[in-house]
């Protein structure tokens, strides 16, 4: 018989989580009840189907969509024994909103959001030049809308100069690989900044969405 210090025991089941989970293999998928945010960057809510709950923890910067009450998520992480308190929780790296509604909901949560802080106010819009000379293009090269995009330009307005910055415009890295586009676009001196993307369903053009971008 092994004895085990209290410490010893719960370091003993987060190695055992560790070597027993693969986030990139499993994810769990359920409704959002009792969402809260505490001292403004720790979020805690639950996950739950008919028969089960889990307890959820994140930090409030890794949370890409606002979350409420009655939406279904997907969540990818890792679950945890946390020491101070004993308690099993789910450690959510990532969460993806599960349904066309559930996406709708929080996208009409983050435009009342943004507009009362006022970032929808006419006063922050900024003139666009009547004749740019050079623009920079943060784009996917390998989507027809970035094809598109310069043939167009090249045949109504011949000299202008196309920087691009190649991104992921589609999918969970979309968000990321766009505002490294543009913060590399924004280091240059260029009249404009345009982002492109073809069309697509609500799903698909959701990246947009994102509210850090």
């Amino acid at each position: 018989m092994h004895i085990l210090s209290v410490s010893q025991y719960v370091a003993y089941l987060n190695d055992t989580f560790k070597a027993i989970w693969d986030s990139n293999e499993a994810a769990i998928e359920g409704e959002v009840s009792e969402f809260r945010v505490s001292q403004g960057q720790w979020v805690n809510f639950n996950v739950k189907d008919a028969e089960a709950v889990v307890s959820c923890f994140a930090v409030l910067n890794k949370m890409r969509f606002h979350l409420e009450d009655g939406m279904r998520v997907r969540i990818f992480g890792s679950p945890r024994v946390y020491p101070k308190w004993g308690k099993l929780s789910f450690n959510v790296e990532r969460v993806e909103l599960v349904g066309e509604g559930a996406q709708k909901k929080a996208l009409a949560a983050l435009r009342a959001k943004l507009q009362a802080e006022g970032l929808f106010d006419p006063s922050r819009k900024r003139s666009l030049p009547r004749f740019p000379s050079r623009i920079a293009l943060v784009a996917s090269r390998e989507s027809a809308a970035f094809g598109d995009f310069v043939r167009i330009v090249n045949e109504r307005w011949r000299g202008l100069e196309i920087d691009v910055y190649h991104s992921i415009v589609q999918g969970d890295k979309a968000p990321d690989s766009v505002m490294a586009g543009l913060r590399k676009a924004q280091s240059g001196e260029y009249d404009a900044i345009v982002i492109t993307r073809g069309g697509g369903s609500f799903e698909e053009l959701m990246a947009f969405n994102d509210e850090q971008l």
